[in-house]
């Protein structure tokens, strides 16, 4: 079966979008140094639309055509598609030599995002102060 031209129109705005973002967009390239490994992350907002439609055509100067229901009006498509997007740096993975993993954020609004961002960080080191209590 044929395939429909709204078809052929989403799926040639999907292609496209694909070409544009891939895994390496959010997650971006290490970046290695001798102290630690940097990751850079982001948040990518995407929308697309596409649509589209038969125009009949019946108007009696025309030459009709026979369509696939028997109708002897011609059918002509009109459609079109399109797509946004926005990528905002989130912050940074860094992971140290000895093996602790932190989060950097790119910007910071307020002393509580601040906080809830070093969360793990200060976890892991009430854990090292416990462990040392016991030991």
């Amino acid at each position: 079966m044929n395939e429909r031209p709204i078809e052929s129109t989403i799926n040639t705005t999907l292609e496209k979008i694909k070409e544009m973002f891939d895994a390496n967009t959010v997650i971006g390239t290490p970046i290695v140094t001798p102290e630690a490994t940097i990751i850079p992350y982001s948040k990518i907002s995407l929308g697309f639309v596409s649509g589209g439609g038969e125009l009949l055509d019946n108007t009696p100067t025309r030459k009709k055509n026979e369509s696939a229901e028997g109708s002897s009006d011609t059918m002509n498509f009109i459609g079109g598609g399109g797509a946004g997007a926005s990528i905002h740096p989130q912050g940074f993975i860094i992971c140290s030599k000895d093996l602790s993993v932190r989060v950097a954020p790119a910007h910071v609004s307020t002393p509580i995002d601040r906080i809830m961002e070093n969360l793990p960080q200060y976890i892991e080191e009430v854990k090292k102060l416990f462990e040392k209590k016991h030991t």
